[in-house]
């Protein structure tokens, strides 16, 4: 699975596990690696996802009362889903509306579709290195 993944574009380094059935994925900076692409190269090789631990630069979005996160360089858009116990993250996220951050997250996968949602953890401003 690594070899598949390290042959995708942007991606820097491959790290498998499987006897904790993970892959740790580093990007290079200003990569366009989209989503739909590692999880293509998970499935290929007979692997089923069913999260991803993130860590992306983008901005947050309001359209229609809904938050969305917009990565950059993919320009990819997911609705932002914040844990209703954690006013403080929630209160933060709202805060950065427009301007670029750093979120981590979680986000759902399964082999048969794009995730549409994360789960915003935490957020730091400026962009990275």
């Amino acid at each position: 699975m690594s070899v598949s993944i390290k042959k995708i574009e942007g991606v820097e380094s491959v790290s498998v596990s499987l006897n904790q059935g993970s892959a740790a994925i580093r990007l290079q900076p200003a990569n366009t690696v989209r989503i739909e692409q590692i999880l293509r190269a998970v499935t290929n090789n007979g692997f089923t996802p069913k999260e991803a631990k993130i860590s992306a630069v983008g901005k947050v979005l309001s359209a229609e009362g809904t938050l969305k996160f917009q990565v950059t360089g993919t320009n990819q858009s997911f609705d932002v889903l914040v844990d209703s116990a954690a006013k403080d993250i929630s209160d933060a996220v709202r805060k950065e509306i427009g301007k670029t951050i750093i979120v981590d997250g979680v986000m759902t996968l399964s082999k048969d579709k794009i995730p549409q949602t994360v789960m915003i953890k935490s957020v730091k401003q400026g962009e990275a290195p």
